[in-house]
């Protein structure tokens, strides 16, 4: 049950809740991001750029989600197989978002970002003899997995909102996915 809701909150939560909740997870990532010099360059992206702006990762967020929200819409609209309402779509969407947080907190203590940076060309044998470099590890993988939840819960959300199930529903994900993570980056590239 407990693992349903990590991965399905959108049964319980939906609408305003959902959307107030999620505006909070993403200016919480953004501010976090920030030391760290990371950066939400696309829906499921997280990249270092040391020494960009304070408010990219705020720009990000908020380009990322405004995708998101428009082409899951018109897949909902296209395949949808009932009404919907906009703030559901808007609100799961923008919750859907939270595990990004998991990323800005790997990323805060600045290893990961540093470490790449920071390391000159070392041989394997030393490299793996470093404490660094098995952090890095640790933390690389934590933002791996807060996006693939992300992604998890972005199909859950897009599913239930538009009542799209089974086949249809994997393949119309895939495909705005897709749109999602191409128009973000454009859009991001040009701010």
């Amino acid at each position: 049950m407990k693992a349903k809701l990590i991965f399905n909150p959108f049964e319980r939560v939906a609408g305003f809740p959902a959307l107030l909740s999620g505006w909070g997870f993403m200016l919480l990532t953004a501010g976090l991001a920030i030391p760290s010099g990371l950066r939400f360059d696309g829906v499921l992206d997280a990249h270092f750029y040391p020494g960009s702006e304070w408010w990219r990762p705020f720009a990000d967020q908020a380009v990322n989600w405004l995708v998101l929200v428009v082409v899951f819409t018109l897949a909902a609209l296209l395949f949808g197989r009932s009404k919907f309402r906009l703030v559901d779509v808007a609100g799961t969407l923008a919750l859907a978002r939270a595990p990004m947080l998991l990323a800005s907190l790997a990323g805060l203590p600045g290893v990961v970002s540093s470490f790449f940076i920071e390391t000159p060309r070392l041989d394997t044998n030393t490299l793996l003899t470093m404490p660094a470099f098995w952090i890095t590890v640790v933390l690389a993988l934590l933002m791996i997995w807060a996006t693939v939840w992300s992604a998890i819960l972005i199909f859950n959300a897009w599913s239930i909102t538009a009542n799209v199930r089974g086949t249809r529903a994997g393949v119309v994900y895939a495909f705005g996915l897709a749109v999602a993570e191409i128009g973000s980056k454009i859009l991001i590239a040009h701010i």
